[in-house]
């Protein structure tokens, strides 16, 4: 049989009653934001669309799906393949979802006996794995604009944080994305809404190998759209206001970030310019209008900084002697580890808790701090490996 287009729409439901119902809050006639009478105690979770694409032999082809949504309001969407999520509204109280996306390829492999998804060993696996197949599909999830209520404002009717319209896409075996506040120094207003999105990214580290050729490193790719209503609300004027000042990004594992916007749709697309999936699970921090010339606050850094010091090859070094080489403070009762980032991993290489040299070169380590009460703190660090 011929490969086809495959289109799948799906909702998944809000409990046993098996309803997509989204609209789970409305504002009373005295003010307050409510749970609608026709929602049971026992409906908990807010219902999502799924849209699964698939189309054998035809990556970089483009498809625009075309959804009505009924009621269920539409407001971000996640996943890949994503180039443009718009919501339109019909007048009478249902909504139109278009939804174009690019078809690519997404890999996949076989882990070995004893790693499975979800586990901390398959994402220490996917660090130095190979992918060794793909389907060419797109797969997202759609949130309802519920997953969007301002607690903060329900004394005075339902209020919405103003994300309607973003979405958010990498060419990731697993993603997904988180808000929340960033704090600024005391002597400047904190932003209003928030304005810190996580991102948890993993993929294969490589491509799958073409016969006995060198491993090609998977090029990442994460990232996000925003609509204008979100800048306005961050007190900005006009989109063209928002520049590479108003925004930070970092990556946990330490690389090089290199951050790119383009306006489109009304509103703007950052691509977060990650290199690789050594578990990059990048940070981007938007700065209101009022911090835009703030300098960057975060203690993380998307550059290596320079090695303080050299690791022999005659020689070893245990965690905590290289933390505090590194000048980096641990606490009592801390526990200190480090992974080698795959890049490096010929030149050195991690054995329980020390740090051994294989050959010279450049050694690129994270090192993670845990203090008693479960805090983390990751650091990258650069070693030159001399005789």
């Amino acid at each position: 049989m011929p490969a086809e287009l495959m289109v799948v729409v799906r909702c998944t439901p809000n409990g046993s009653q098996n309803t997509c119902d989204g609209n789970r809050y409305e504002s009373a006639t005295d003010g307050p934001c409510r749970q609608k009478s026709t929602w049971s105690a026992s409906q908990m979770v807010v219902p999502a669309l799924e849209i699964d694409i698939t189309w054998p032999g035809r990556s970089g082809w483009n498809v625009r799906v075309k959804i009505s949504t009924g009621n269920f309001r539409t407001a971000f969407t996640i996943g890949h393949g994503t180039t443009s999520a718009i919501t339109t509204d019909d007048g009478d109280g249902t909504f139109t979802y278009t939804f174009s996306s690019e078809i690519e390829k997404s890999y996949s492999g076989d882990a070995p006996d004893g790693i499975r998804p979800g586990q901390n060993n398959y994402a220490e696996w996917l660090l130095t794995a190979a992918a060794t197949r793909f389907t060419e599909s797109i797969h997202v999830q759609i949130w309802p604009r519920d997953h969007l209520l301002d607690p903060s404002k329900s004394a005075a009717g339902c209020g919405y944080y103003p994300f309607e319209g973003a979405w958010a896409e990498a060419n990731a075996n697993s993603f997904s994305w988180s808000y929340s506040s960033a704090l600024f120094p005391s002597s400047v207003a904190p932003a209003t809404v928030p304005n810190k999105l996580s991102f948890t990214a993993q993929n294969f580290h490589y491509l799958p190998q073409n016969g006995q050729d060198p491993l090609e490193v998977m090029p990442a790719r994460i990232q996000v759209f925003m609509p204008a209503a979100y800048f306005t609300a961050l007190g900005y004027s006009s989109l063209s206001e928002f520049d590479s000042t108003s925004y930070n990004v970092t990556a946990e594992d330490g690389q090089v970030v290199s951050p790119t916007i383009t306006p489109r749709d009304n509103g703007l697309l950052i691509n977060l310019g990650v290199q690789h999936y050594s578990s990059p699970n990048p940070t981007i921090i938007f700065k209101p209008k009022t911090l835009s010339a703030v300098p960057n606050t975060s203690s993380a850094t998307s550059t290596l900084p320079k090695a303080a010091f050299t690791l022999s090859t005659r020689k070893l070094i245990s965690a905590t002697s290289l933390a505090k080489n590194a000048g980096i403070s641990v606490a009592k009762g801390a526990t200190v580890s480090i992974r080698v980032i795959p890049a490096s991993s010929k030149v050195c290489y991690v054995t329980g808790v020390v740090l051994k040299s294989i050959k010279l070169g450049t050694c690129n380590v994270v090192v993670t701090t845990k203090s008693k009460a479960g805090v983390k703190k990751s650091r990258t660090i650069s070693l030159s490996v001399k005789r």
